[in-house]
């Protein structure tokens, strides 16, 4: 019988499996997060030809931009479920296809009816894109390196929120013809074919099947080392095991009855609304900090900070998840900076320079937008079907861009802009204690299990795993 390999060995194989599969897998999902994110902003770029077109005055065109969020927030989890039936390649090259078509379409529209169809249409295939990769992550890597993998996906969508505004400002410099009419349209033809061709590579170049050796190039040792980790993996432990009848229960609701998965939406949308209402609002903030002397120009380049140190912070976040395993500070720790930040913002605005203001508003939403990490693996670390729960904690985390705008205008409008980023700190602080509720919660429902239940898996898994080793009459000792 060959002797099982030394635990730091396998360990040391995983994480090499785990880094021929992201290597596989991050490229693509970079295109397809940047993809997502050029699409659904490109529409504030072509603001003043739409309304022109269309006749459409500020609230029209404000609620017609806004409706892709009502069909994002709606099917997220319905997409988790069908791909859970057809496979994550197949159904999101359909999504992605379909929000580039829309994005198309979008160019040629005649009324407001066809544009707010054309956006319910977009929100609609983008609700599937989170959550596919989600799923696609979760169901080849283990938790610390889901998360590590996802700060470099959602950082990427900062960055697509830096590069769309000089992007755009080339592309309506393009000169009309025949097809375009106006020069704006070139924002849609444009980004909705480089939708295409990411819906291409996605069907090309995804894989389903994490035994498929000739493309992951995957050892023996390197699958069997990967599946060790998984099952060894910090969720587990707060899992229920599982009971007869109990696959099939999961199956009909996918995570619809997983309380957890509910709760930290709930969380999420606390503490996403803040986030949201920056990302409408932070030209006119920043405007505000530099002064009324402060050029377009500037302000349009100043405007890339924030979402620069986002992008940083996030991936931070990630690497650090990665090495200490846990959730539960990298979460609160980011908050409570992200209330102080908010906070204690009007009188930074009132008693320091400029600099010193825009410094504040960058570390604030770079922090703010960093606690997107732990929160969003979550799932992967405590719920029993982690991509249909993200997909409810996604959806409901949604809703903050439906309600984040509109309150923030409406406490702007009664106070002032730097007092209206304090009042929406308060939701942080909220978002907070609900969060630390959370893991008191957990906490019991991990000590039960780890006094009961672990010890016994932990032991059939090990047993299970030496006899898959010792099976394998290729599988040298590492």
């Amino acid at each position: 019988m060959t002797k099982a390999a030394p635990a730091d060995s396998l360990s040391m194989l995983a994480t090499e499996a785990a880094w021929k599969i992201k290597k596989r897998l991050l490229p693509i999902f970079v295109l397809v997060t940047v993809a997502n994110y050029l699409d659904r902003g490109n529409i504030s770029y072509a603001a003043e030809g739409l309304k022109q077109r269309l006749g459409m005055d500020d609230v029209g065109y404000g609620a017609a931009s806004s409706a892709l969020f009502y069909t994002y927030v709606c099917f997220q989890w319905p997409h988790a479920w069908i791909a859970k039936r057809l496979g994550v390649r197949l159904w999101l090259a359909a999504v992605v296809a379909l929000w580039g078509c829309a994005t198309l379409l979008t160019a040629w529209v005649d009324s407001a009816t066809e544009l707010v169809l054309s956006r319910l249409l977009i929100g609609f295939a983008e609700a599937g894109s989170f959550p596919l990769i989600y799923m696609h992550l979760d169901s080849y890597l283990p938790a610390e390196e889901v998360s590590r993998s996802w700060s470099v996906i959602v950082a990427a969508s900062q960055v697509a929120s830096i590069v769309s505004g000089p992007l755009a400002a080339g592309l309506i410099q393009l000169p009309v013809n025949q097809m375009v009419s106006e020069h704006w349209e070139w924002l849609f033809v444009v980004e909705g074919f480089f939708a295409l061709v990411v819906a291409a590579v996605v069907y090309c170049c995804l894989f389903d099947d994490s035994s498929n050796g000739d493309m992951l190039h995957l050892t023996t040792e390197e699958k069997l080392a990967l599946a060790n980790a998984r099952g060894n993996s910090v969720h587990q432990a707060a899992l229920p095991k599982q009971t007869a009848g109990g696959s099939k229960c999961r199956l009909l609701s996918g995570g619809l009855l997983d309380w957890k998965a509910w709760y930290l939406g709930i969380v999420s949308l606390l503490i996403a609304t803040p986030v949201y209402a920056f990302m409408f609002f932070s030209p006119e903030l920043i405007h505000t900090i530099l002064g009324a002397s402060a050029s377009p120009w500037m302000v349009d380049m100043l405007n890339g900070l924030p979402y620069l140190c986002g992008a940083l912070m996030m991936i931070s976040v990630g690497q650090t998840i990665n090495c200490f395993s846990e959730r539960f500070y990298h979460g609160s720790v980011s908050m409570i900076l992200a209330a102080v930040l908010a906070i204690s913002f009007p009188m930074v605005y009132e008693n320091s320079s400029p600099i010193v203001a825009l410094v504040n508003v960058c570390l604030l939403y770079g922090v703010a937008a960093a606690v997107y990490i732990p929160m969003d693996t979550m799932p992967s670390a405590y719920c029993s079907e982690s991509a249909e729960s993200y997909s409810i904690l996604n959806s409901i985390k949604s809703i903050s861009g439906i309600i984040g705008p509109p309150l923030f205008g409406a406490v702007r409008e009664a106070v002032d802009g730097p007092t209206a980023v304090a009042v929406l700190g308060l939701s942080e602080v909220l978002g907070l204690m609900l969060f630390l509720i959370f893991f008191m919660l957990i906490g019991e429902l991990k000590a039960s299990i780890r006094c009961t239940e672990l010890p016994i898996e932990k032991i059939e898994h090990s047993k299970s795993f030496d006899n898959e080793v010792s099976s394998d009459s290729d599988l040298q000792s590492v």
